[in-house]
């Protein structure tokens, strides 16, 4: 396995990346000392713009490289301290759905947190790491990638289907229509530019637009950080060759 590993500088945490390296793992790991410096955040932009080369990042440096998961898809998994402020909480409860969050049982846990392992005291943490990354990495395969972003699939029922979709800076979904489906498209996070047959809007967080069958429509992220939103599908079938592209920036038929 390959784990992107952002520590603190102590002792603890060396020690985790020996084990991990003594395991057969790839480890690559960049130390900080806190309190942070403004090259300091420099320097994990640089290492999280390499995520794509890891399999997992485990972060052991509190909430700093929290705020730069919205533009990597490689799933986090987040020691959180004992003790965070108002603000770390908010960082936390707004992280993307590939972070997931551990604490000892001592911990405080944050109301709204998704995602949180309770890692048990006195056991011997290691075992209790890799089966979080076990599990980690198989609810992340969940994810369906695209050329414009991906999407998880949240609920498949006979009448409906409910997807998160992610889309990134500067792209935009195909000009479509479906022919025995409905949607339905909630903004959970960023600015969309929406289409629905020849009508163009402009839509932000906690708006909705409804696209009946038939309906040409597009959604294009505007924003400067991805865009989230919530699709919810009814209709009698909801299989992907109920897609009519009528036009696609990645030559898709």
């Amino acid at each position: 396995m390959r784990i992107g590993l952002l520590m603190k500088d102590c002792s603890a945490y060396h020690e985790l990346a020996r084990g991990l390296t003594d395991l057969g793992h790839q480890v690559a790991a960049l130390t900080k000392n806190y309190p942070l410096a403004p090259l300091d955040y420099h320097e994990i932009a640089q290492f999280m713009r390499a995520a794509h080369g890891y399999d997992i990042i485990h972060n052991c440096m509190g909430t700093a490289p929290v705020i730069f998961s919205p533009f990597v898809t490689t799933p986090m998994l987040c020691m959180l301290d004992e003790y965070l402020n108002a603000d770390e909480a908010a960082v936390c409860r707004d992280a993307p759905a590939h972070c997931y969050f551990a604490a000892d049982s001592r911990g405080h846990a944050i109301d709204g947190l998704r995602h949180l392992f309770i890692l048990e005291n006195g056991m011997d943490i290691m075992p209790m790491y890799l089966s979080a990354y076990k599990i980690i990495l198989r609810e992340h395969t969940r994810e369906d990638q695209r050329p414009w972003g991906f999407y998880r699939v949240l609920l498949d029922q006979g009448d409906h289907k409910v997807k998160q979709i992610t889309v990134w800076p500067g792209k935009r979904l195909s000009l479509q229509s479906h022919r025995r489906r409905a949607e339905h498209w909630v903004i959970v996070n960023g600015q969309a530019r929406v289409t629905v047959n020849d009508r163009v809007s402009e839509l932000c967080t906690r708006e909705a637009v409804d696209i009946p069958p038939g309906a040409a429509h597009r959604i294009q992220n505007i924003g400067e950080g991805p865009l989230v939103f919530i699709e919810v599908q009814q209709g009698d079938y909801f299989g992907e060759d109920d897609i009519i592209r009528l036009e696609d920036d990645f030559g898709r038929a």
